[in-house]
């Protein structure tokens, strides 16, 4: 997956292309741990229209991130669920994690935001 990164109106385009690879795997096959050369010759094939400027390219990945520490997704399971989307007060979760089983996808994300919004406004 890739796309490029948008200003308020299309006309202004920004200079930002994200991607994901998705597993340990994919990271390797990219050789991630040499530098962003062969995840650009990679972008350069599926993505043929894009610009790119190699030379201001950054690498990096969730790994090197010391506050993500997870996946993409996770499915925390029925128990932590009904802890998360329990009853806070004036605060509720909601998110793609919490999607029952449609947990891990936009749509799980959109039905437990409604659902967050529903509890908040009807108490």
């Amino acid at each position: 997956w890739s796309w490029v990164a948008t200003g308020a109106n299309d006309e202004a385009q920004r200079s930002v292309v994200s991607c994901f690879a998705g597993s340990p795997a994919a990271l390797e096959r990219l050789d991630v741990a040499s530098g962003p050369e062969q995840w650009l010759e990679s972008l350069e094939r599926l993505r043929p229209e894009l610009d790119l400027l190699p030379n201001g390219a950054e690498l990096c990945t969730w790994d090197d991130d010391p506050w993500v520490g997870a996946a993409y997704s996770v499915n925390p399971g029925p128990e932590a669920t009904a802890m998360i989307t329990g009853d806070h007060g004036s605060l509720a979760f909601a998110g793609e994690h919490v999607g029952d089983e449609f947990a891990g996808l936009m749509e799980g994300a959109l039905r437990s935001g409604r659902d967050a919004a529903r509890r908040l406004l009807c108490g």
